[in-house]
């Protein structure tokens, strides 16, 4: 995160550690602006009432922010490759792949 100016102290010191980080990102490469991230979740390690589900929804707060797309996907899910294709698709029609 270059410009953690529209966060709050808590989101800020969550975003900055190193230890932070996103799964995948798509980004443009000539802007280099983010244009998806993809969270990769495991079933018992992201179940409700876990501190990894805080962070999780802190995390997502970030993105919104931010205006950055998520898309989470969990370890017993399928289909993964179709609905990230999807999502790209969707954001193209809308014109958000700029």
């Amino acid at each position: 995160m270059k410009n953690p100016a529209l966060l709050e102290e808590h989101e800020r010191k969550y975003a900055m550690n190193p230890a932070t980080h996103i799964d995948f990102l798509i980004y443009n490469r000539i802007s280099k602006k983010p244009v998806l991230a993809i969270e990769v979740d495991g079933y018992a390690f992201h179940k409700e009432g876990t501190d990894q589900r805080s962070r999780d929804a802190l995390k997502d707060h970030i993105l919104e922010l931010y205006e950055i797309p998520l898309l989470r996907f969990g370890t017993n899910g399928s289909g993964e490759k179709e609905k990230m294709m999807a999502k790209l698709d969707e954001m193209m029609d809308g014109g958000n792949l700029s």
